[in-house]
């Protein structure tokens, strides 16, 4: 709690006991008062009925008993609970309406809402129901629907919840005005709005402690109404609550709205609000409207990244008070996004970039790794405002086939590192290419030599490795193939896989009663991914006689 809301204790006391004095000094008109120690419903102040019918005649079979100086509400059934309202009360439009109970309240799952509500009715009591305003003593959760503590509710807050302990809580509603205000005792705070005004003569006030499913109970150990003259109250210092502490990244400024709260236990008082810090006015006298809150958009004051004591100030024009709250705006963490990723054939040109933004406009020093190794560096300037920039290009095509994870890692020199990483498959589903030459095409004459032959493949591939294979057949066959006949005709052949060079030799011979020889070597290149080319050459040996 802050030093000033800490000073401003003794105010309320003050102002409690103030309230307290002068509501003895004044002849207030009971409407009614049950202490519940006669151990049965007086039904010349009560009605007794249910959750569901809320009327005269709904029953409530054992969900409602006066014992030991208690009325008890219990809510056995689902969706069918123990209920109490009183007869019609007759009521003034001027003068405070003061509603006080004591009371033990059980819930027994997330779906207790127990209530009371302020009915207007007529002389009979009759008429639809319709209602003023209601107080809960709820812990109710039903997907976005959350109601947890006690008090007023449709207006928005609650004090905190006390359940399973005696609590004594006060109503407070001005007719003429429509100001209610809720608090129950060892409790500082309460909680204020604004309705309308009373129209009706006639109000009944009903109380449940009704909740989805059963267990729920509440117990009251005494109720009163009572009504208040109209009176004229010295004036009260306003009071100022600026709200908790805020610490927060300078990115979600604009996000931001400080809600303080001021309330004025003077009805007819206009106050006004303004918000400092030192003596710099960061937002003007603006009035303050009927929900109290006091609001300051952070992101138009241009406030800089650190400790920042803010002041709310609330007056009523004849006195003012004033509560601070403590700001912290802290650098923001930059934003990083990696690209280049993708599938790649193996040798392709690979280009990583990526953008990074910064609402602070930090110098921002980047880092791509690969294999959690840096492989490069750089600094850019971000842009203030949190605009992207974006990296220039870091290329590279020295992969081989596989995948990779890159990792574009940046620091603003404030925040914790920020990364964000990218994957990239290097593929290989091309097969080399084949060009093959040979220093000879054609043997002659054909003398049954041997003759040496270099074959220069001429095989490329993406990957830059191949392994080349080559075999060597005939259309004629080896031996028997008449006078001077010799085999084998050819060698296996020897490759250099480093140059890619193939060398044999072959015999210069064909079949004196052929039309020649045709000797054909097939070429295999193949990749470290298996991919593969096949190329055909042929080597002649002619025959020297047409054939007829």
């Amino acid at each position: 709690m802050h030093n000033a809301f800490m000073n401003l204790i003794p105010r309320l006391i003050l102002l409690a006991l103030l309230f307290i004095a002068t509501a003895i000094c004044q002849q207030s008109t009971v409407l009614i008062n049950d202490d519940f120690n006669d151990g049965i419903v007086d039904n010349t102040k009560w009605i007794v009925t249910n959750t569901l019918t809320r009327s005269a005649d709904g029953p409530a079979g054992n969900n409602v008993i006066e014992e030991n100086g208690m009325i008890k509400l219990f809510q056995n059934s689902t969706d069918f609970g123990g209920a109490i309202r009183t007869k019609p009360l007759k009521v003034n439009k001027r003068g405070k309406i003061i509603i006080k109970a004591r009371f033990i309240s059980h819930y027994s799952n997330d779906k207790s809402s127990g209530e009371a509500v302020f009915y207007l009715t007529d002389i009979n009591g009759s008429g639809p129901l319709k209602d003023l305003f209601k107080w809960s003593h709820s812990h109710y959760v039903f997907g976005s629907k959350i109601r947890l503590g006690f008090g007023p509710y449709y207006y928005g807050g609650f004090l905190p919840m006390r359940f399973d302990q005696w609590v004594e809580e006060t109503i407070s509603y001005d007719p003429e005005t429509g100001e209610l205000n809720y608090w129950y005792d060892n409790y500082e705070g309460k909680t204020q709005y604004f309705l309308p005004i009373l129209q009706n003569d006639y109000f009944f006030l009903y109380f449940d402690s009704y909740g989805w499913w059963t267990g729920h109970y509440i117990f009251y150990d005494w109720i009163k109404v009572e009504q208040l003259p109209p009176e004229t109250e010295p004036n009260q210092t306003p009071v100022a609550d600026a709200g908790p502490d805020i610490e927060i990244n300078s990115q979600n400024l604009n996000q931001l709205i400080i809600t303080g709260n001021a309330f004025d236990a003077d009805a007819t008082d206009v106050i006004q609000y303004r918000w400092l810090e030192g003596e710099c006015v960061l937002k003007e006298w603006q009035s303050v409207p009927s929900d109290g809150s006091c609001s300051l958009e952070v992101i138009s004051c241009n406030l800089p990244i650190g400790q920042h004591a803010l002041t709310l100030e609330v007056s009523d024009g004849k006195s003012a008070f004033s509560d601070n709250m403590t700001l912290i705006i802290y650098n923001s963490a930059p934003t990083v996004s990696a690209s280049g990723s993708g599938v790649y054939q193996v040798g392709t040109k690979i280009n990583l970039s990526g953008a990074v933004s910064d609402y602070d406009g930090d110098d921002i020093l980047y880092d791509w790794l690969l294999n959690e190794e840096v492989i490069y560096s750089g600094i850019i300037k971000a842009a203030i405002g949190g605009k992207p920039v974006s990296l220039p290009f870091y290329s590279m095509d020295n992969l081989d086939a596989g995948d990779y994870i890159f990792t574009l890692k940046v620091s603003d020199g404030f925040n914790d590192v920020v990364t964000n990483s990218i994957t990239i498959s290097i593929i290989d589903t091309e097969a080399p290419t084949l060009a093959p030459e040979s220093n000879l095409k054609i043997l002659w004459p054909p003398n049954h030599e041997m003759k040496s032959i270099i074959i220069q493949p001429k095989a490329n591939d993406n990957s830059g490795s191949v392994l080349i294979s080559a075999t060597i057949s005939s259309n004629e066959q080896q031996n028997e193939l008449g006078e001077g006949d010799i085999g084998p005709d050819w060698t296996i052949p020897e490759i250099d896989q480093l140059s890619g060079n193939i060398t044999f030799q072959l015999r210069s011979e064909r079949a004196g009663n052929g039309y020649g020889r045709t000797y054909s070597i097939s070429i295999n290149a193949c990749d470290c991914s298996g991919n593969c080319s096949n190329a055909m050459m042929t080597i002649q040996v002619p025959h020297n006689n047409s054939k007829k």
